[in-house]
């Protein structure tokens, strides 16, 4: 008995029983979700950094899910308005690579994504532009987290950029 019992200790010791865990400490943690092949962050005129405010509200139009989020960048008063569209069986905005265009299915739908220099600005519209979303449902924090970068190019021929990472708060 007392050999069974040594062995018992021994095995919850080095992570291999542990009935109150979820996982055995030596099991491998699962990697950060990434995009497999990041596109090159190209420099920009303007670019939404520091602390950035993520505000989404939620639709489904069309049979679809429609996100739409503003970012607001409140070290340089910029925001930017992306419009997307996923499918309505989405729980969430889901990781992928969004071109901006004018259908709306996954993509960032470029009749409703716009940029303003302040929050009295006029809305700038887009020409070209890429989004990539990388979705965390398993960040420690236990929240869902989301990695955004994107690239726009105005029709003044400037372009905005923007890299965000955290959670999107819900306006509905």
């Amino acid at each position: 008995m007392n050999k069974i019992k040594i062995v018992l200790l021994s095995l919850l010791s080095i992570g291999i029983i542990c009935s109150s865990c979820e996982k055995s400490v030596n099991e491998p943690q699962s990697p950060e979700p990434e995009i497999p092949q990041p596109k090159p962050m190209p420099e920009a005129t303007y670019e939404l950094r520091g602390t950035i405010k993520a505000m989404d509200f939620v639709a489904i139009a069309d049979g679809m899910r429609n996100d739409y989020i503003s970012f607001y960048d409140e070290q340089n008063f910029y925001t930017l308005f992306i419009d997307f569209y996923t499918d309505e069986s989405n729980a969430y905005l889901p990781s992928g690579n969004y071109a901006l265009s004018p259908t709306k299915l996954d993509s960032a739908y470029n009749e409703y994504s716009y940029f303003t220099l302040t929050p009295s600005s006029d809305f700038e519209r887009f020409t070209d532009g890429w989004v990539e979303v990388i979705a965390d449902e398993n960040d420690p924090s236990g929240y869902l987290v989301h990695k955004i970068r994107a690239y726009f190019t105005l029709v003044s021929g400037e372009s905005v950029s923007m890299e965000y990472s955290g959670t999107i708060l819900s306006a509905n």
